[in-house]
């Protein structure tokens, strides 16, 4: 990591994974990461970790078992979801944190930090 990032890896936290309900029963997780710094600096850093990951037939971004949205965009802050399903949920919600720490972790001047958002009961009782 450069003198001047503060990219800190994301933390997995299992009993958000499988711990609680919804647990494993496919339902979709989604990890909040919001990128900040100088306007120009982020713009140019997430442009170029997305420019890496695969389109689908959808223009959908990511990778297997992932994908990522962008949710907001502020001048000093771009807010994107990384997202998974299925039963390979947290694999893929840590793959795509993975791709974003190893691309965003050499800039300088930028930090991100991590939300993991609330997942809904897919069985509603």
């Amino acid at each position: 990591m450069t003198r001047n990032s503060s990219v800190k890896p994301y933390e997995p936290d299992y009993d958000w994974f499988w711990g609680r309900k919804p647990g494993n029963d496919g339902t979709q997780a989604t990890l909040r990461m919001t990128v900040s710094g100088e306007p120009a600096v982020i713009r140019e850093a997430v442009a170029a970790w997305i420019s890496t990951l695969s389109t689908d037939s959808n223009g959908v971004r990511g990778e297997a078992g992932w994908r990522v949205d962008e949710v907001s965009r502020e001048a000093e802050a771009i807010q994107l979801d990384i997202t998974s399903g299925g039963e390979d949920v947290a694999d893929g919600v840590i793959a795509g944190a993975e791709s974003a720490v190893a691309s965003l972790k050499h800039v300088d001047g930028i930090a991100v930090t991590w939300e993991q958002l609330p997942r809904e009961d897919r069985y509603l009782s």
